[in-house]
């Protein structure tokens, strides 16, 4: 259960409530439930070590312990946006191009997640009530973003201990991948290679929770039309019935993008985070950039080192050259430039002034709001 508490020795601002998650009494003595939250907190610590940009997607933990009766408790920030069901049950929907900034901030993490030195750790029970909607205060601008919470069957490849009922079928059965059932069946990975292999099939089954996830938060409605567990068992059993149509609120751009997430068969899924992170950068910048941004507009940038590059974007965004200010917004957006974290108002500015001095392009504005958006989450 969850309880809210007050910390009397908090000093970040905005922080002086917490949640205290703690094991009920009448299943604390289940070593199953024991091991599941030791392993969801030696997680969320884990997590918490990442980069900010990456951290601030996934609940953060500020202490973990157990009482003097033996019961185990975790203190964590205290989340105070909707979570994504409350938000679609609201009537509230997310415009194509807000969902795939959400979305890309949201693989980024992920994807770094996954990526972590001590071993990669994927959350198996993504859906709207595991995802909140939080603002962020980040260089005086307010930003949203979404945050994974409950971690209880989370998975590492580092996992030393055996935990047989949430080692087989996981998660929320509506989200569930199609392959889940047969991945329970699938023997304990023992070898480099074998795990490689887990980790894939965890990653695409994770692929497939989010895109039916982020497709709700633009639609209000489910996927695949299903309405029942009939209908759920028939979906599994492949029945043709239940296909993607695109409806008339989501961009073509996104559709392509969800319905490849949630491909019935995962080797038709996208098979890695980076994948669909190249798909949604595409999306948001637009053909603008292909068709708009000639090689020749920045020369040798590439052998610029990191100030001269900054100077040169600079002065492509403040030029008279639309060709040379869209390549600009696409060296932002692709991060071939580290912009520090005192430089992004000054950037964010400059990439407005040059959206209003073009504002006839509407493709080089697009972009811009892109950009803009980019930086702000970064």
């Amino acid at each position: 259960r969850w309880l809210r508490a007050e910390d009397l020795q908090a000093s970040v601002p905005g922080e002086k409530f917490v949640a205290i998650k703690m094991i009920l009494p009448m299943v604390a003595e289940k070593s199953e439930i024991q091991d599941r939250f030791y392993l969801e907190s030696k997680y969320l610590q884990r997590l918490k070590k990442l980069s900010p940009q990456f951290s601030m997607h996934f609940l953060r933990i500020k202490h973990s312990g157990t009482t003097e009766d033996g019961t185990q408790f975790m203190v964590t920030v205290l989340l105070t946006g909707p979570n994504l069901k409350k938000f679609i049950e609201d009537g509230k929907r997310f415009d194509s191009k807000t969902a795939a900034g959400h979305l890309l901030s949201l693989l980024n993490a992920m994807k770094a997640a996954t990526e972590l030195p001590d071993g990669a750790i994927v959350h198996r029970d993504i859906k709207p009530e595991n995802v909140n909607l939080e603002t962020f205060r980040l260089q005086d601008v307010e930003v949203g973003a979404l945050v994974l919470m409950d971690f209880g069957i989370s998975k590492s490849t580092d996992d030393n201990i055996h935990l047989t009922e949430t080692d087989k079928v996981v998660g929320t059965p509506l989200y569930q991948a199609p392959e889940a059932e047969e991945y329970g069946r699938r023997p304990k990975p023992q070898t480099a290679e074998e795990k490689k292999e887990d980790l894939l099939w965890l990653v695409r089954m994770d692929i497939f929770s989010l895109g039916k996830t982020i497709w709700e938060t633009v639609t209000g409605q489910e996927a695949f039309g299903i309405k029942n567990r009939q209908d759920l068992n028939d979906f599994r059993k492949g029945d043709r019935r239940f296909t993607l149509a695109r409806p008339e609120i989501m961009e073509d751009g996104l559709f392509k993008i969800l319905s490849k997430m949630m491909a019935i068969a995962p080797d038709k899924r996208y098979q890695g985070y980076a994948e669909i992170i190249a798909a949604v950068n595409a999306y948001l910048l637009g053909d603008a950039i292909k068709d708009n941004a000639p090689q020749q507009a920045t020369g040798d940038f590439s052998q610029l080192d990191d100030k001269g590059k900054l100077q040169k974007l600079e002065e492509m965004l403040k030029g008279g050259d639309e060709a040379a200010a869209t390549e600009a917004l696409e060296i932002i957006f692709n991060a071939d430039v580290e912009i520090s974290a005192p430089l992004k108002r000054r950037f964010i500015g400059l990439v407005n002034a040059a959206a209003e001095r073009f504002e006839s392009n509407t493709e080089l504005g697009e972009i811009a709001d892109a950009v803009i958006a980019f930086l702000q989450r970064k």
